[in-house]
């Protein structure tokens, strides 16, 4: 397995919150759901407890590696969004990594992945 460094994992999580200030959480996870580098946003709070984070996460990096299977049909997997009442859901596969992004509802999903797109695609990741 090849992984990016740490340092650039950490700069790419600044970096993403930098993007805007509603994004919450963000973390690059192995294909085993263990995050490696991220979190929330310092001064936010998670709505789920400790326990319910780790299985949030978890289930989050493995249903983007099953939305790999689906390439070979339609084209490459180029990320997720889940809009729920309280947050919205990015989810983005990068190489044997995921990126897993929360944000305040009312963020603008469209542009804001297209700035967390151009911002992967400009990394050496």
């Amino acid at each position: 397995m090849n992984l990016p460094d740490k340092v650039l994992l950490e700069r790419l999580v600044d970096k993403i919150f930098q993007i805007d200030a509603r994004i919450r959480y963000a973390a690059f996870a192995d294909i085993d759901g263990l995050v490696l580098v991220g979190g929330m946003r310092k001064g936010v709070d998670s709505y789920e407890s400790d326990e319910d984070q780790t299985v949030g996460t978890i289930q989050r990096t493995l249903s983007g590696i099953m939305a790999r299977e689906w390439e070979r049909n339609y084209g490459e997997y180029k990320f997720t969004v889940r809009r729920f009442l309280k947050l919205t859901l990015f989810q983005f596969p990068l190489n044997e990594l995921v990126l897993n992004i929360s944000a305040e509802p009312e963020i603008q999903t469209t542009e804001t992945a297209r700035k967390i797109e151009d911002l992967l695609s400009h990394s050496t990741t």
